[in-house]
């Protein structure tokens, strides 16, 4: 099993002068032992890398399982990673979006194995973020004037997706944005024990992982 955990804004690489703070780093570490296979750390930036890399993983003859696991704008790339990938006739086995952000809707995939998306509560000021230029910098003044954090107030701007009709479980959130643990583990927790990686069902070999 392949699992790639993508970051989103100044997780891997610095963004607008903030980061890197390696967030979701640190959320695979704190899970890999619970998850059988490889782990690879990816920002959200890194879409033509984590698709030349699982390509030339089948070349090689790998029929290792595929999971991602996207928080923020990395959601957003692995939703379009998976689409590429299906494209070139190689399937996602599973995707998780945690709270997914991009400033334009995404095509999702057509046919993941299992796709799960968690998504934070939308409110007035994520609307406002939709309106044509002046919504996103309005919208991020006022996250700042009603203390919204850092992380909440990134992803407002940048634009929610929010519910996708395309997934195979929705769950709204009220958590922060920054919450990725939390959404990691109700995103697991609604998996089907035949689908959850923690049950070895889509592991290697068999192999039993802790629960």
């Amino acid at each position: 099993m392949r699992t790639y955990w993508i970051g989103g804004a100044a997780d891997k690489a610095p963004f607008l002068g903030y980061g890197p703070h390696h967030h979701v780093l640190h959320v695979m570490n704190a899970w890999r032992d619970a998850l059988p296979g490889e782990h690879h750390y990816r920002g959200y930036h890194e879409l033509d890398e984590i698709v030349r890399e699982i390509r030339e993983a089948r070349t090689r003859g790998s029929a290792a399982r595929i999971i991602f696991v996207g928080h923020s704008y990395g959601g957003a790339t692995a939703m379009r990673a998976a689409r590429r990938l299906e494209d070139e006739g190689i399937d996602v086995d599973l995707l998780i979006t945690l709270d997914p952000v991009w400033g334009f809707p995404v095509a999702p995939p057509r046919r993941a194995g299992r796709w799960v998306n968690v998504h934070q509560r939308l409110d007035v000021r994520d609307v406002l973020a939709c309106v044509p230029l002046l919504g996103p910098p309005l919208a991020g003044v006022t996250c700042v004037v009603t203390g919204s954090s850092f992380s909440d107030t990134v992803a407002t701007v940048g634009r929610q997706l929010g519910r996708q009709a395309g997934a195979d479980v929705n769950i709204e959130m009220t958590q922060s944005h920054g919450a990725v643990s939390a959404m990691l583990q109700r995103a697991l927790d609604a998996l089907p024990p035949d689908v959850d990686p923690r049950s070895g069902a889509i592991g290697l070999d068999g192999e039993q992982p802790p629960r």
